[in-house]
């Protein structure tokens, strides 16, 4: 698999003009599937971004709405540290419910948001290191026959200034570290394609 994921990373990066660009007051944040710097500057003033379906009529098509504020209960301030959120369950059976996941880079956690429109965020556990302000985070769903048999979260953490990749527990919180990236390669986001294998 991580020779698979290797593939997928490098596919990544020759494929990155494909994003879609989230849009909020105007401006562009980033892409719909990463928490690059613009986007990443939504979440960490605790604001949750949805994105309008591709199929709507103009003028909302393609466009972001507000959803709840990003909370940590019973707190009820934003929490600014949310950078990077993935989905589990990426597959096409319709009994297949999917959770939304968040990596906090103020308290260096994974925080599941439920439900995912309100902002309700809970933590799962500590990433157990001192992660930078920004993050790139996906979930990859191992798939047969359409339906999904699990799940493994990954991640670009910048720590001590350099980007290294991760392989996250999403259960616990912890990183384990799968790899680093050149000094002049530092890789801060990811979307880990389907099919793997």
């Amino acid at each position: 698999m991580r020779k698979a994921l290797r593939r997928g990373l490098l596919l990544l990066l020759a494929a990155s003009v494909l994003a879609v660009p989230a849009v909020a007051n105007g401006r562009v944040l980033g892409d719909l599937y990463s928490s690059g710097d613009d986007a990443a500057d939504a979440r960490r003033s605790g604001r949750s971004l949805n994105a309008v379906g591709l199929t709507t009529a103009p003028p909302l098509a393609g466009m972001t709405q507000n959803d709840g504020t990003l909370t940590i209960p019973p707190a009820t301030t934003p929490a600014a540290g949310v950078t990077g959120a993935a989905y589990t369950n990426n597959d096409l059976d319709a009994n297949t419910a999917t959770t939304l996941y968040d990596i906090d880079t103020v308290n260096d956690t994974v925080v599941v948001q439920s439900p995912a429109n309100a902002g309700l965020l809970a933590p799962t556990g500590k990433l157990q290191v001192d992660a930078g302000t920004s993050v790139g985070f996906d979930i990859y769903s191992r798939n047969r026959f359409g339906v999904t048999q699990g799940n493994t979260g990954f991640a670009t953490v910048s720590v001590l200034g350099r980007y290294s990749f991760f392989q996250v527990n999403l259960l616990t919180g912890k990183l384990s570290r799968v790899g680093g990236f050149r000094a002049d390669t530092q890789v801060v986001d990811l979307a880990i394609p389907l099919d793997q294998g």
